[in-house]
């Protein structure tokens, strides 16, 4: 199941950290696993940028353990960073 729940009742589709297929890296927190991109972290957050671009033991890896970070705030941060969903068409934007 990819979807967690949060204590509001809301859902969180895990899909869309895994940015349609480009996710290259797994985060482990303890028990739980998270496919992301390493460069779309990197964008947001210099502290990704050096892990996994920098001169860094994670630059390699395919799993990354994050240590003293909750997983539920990870995925606070990432509802943030990552763009909603929203249909775009005709009636929603125009190009003028």
């Amino acid at each position: 199941n990819h979807l967690i729940e949060k204590p509001s009742n809301t859902s969180i589709d895990l899909t869309k950290f895994c940015s349609h297929g480009m996710d290259n890296v797994t985060l482990v927190f303890g028990n739980k696993k998270l496919r992301v991109s390493k460069e779309y972290l990197a964008i947001h957050s210099p502290v990704f940028a050096a892990m996994f671009f920098g001169d860094f033991a994670e630059k390699e890896k395919e799993e990354v353990e994050i240590k003293d970070v909750l997983y539920e705030e990870f995925l606070d941060l990432l509802q943030l960073i990552y763009p909603q969903s929203l249909e775009i068409t005709g009636r929603s934007i125009s190009l003028t």
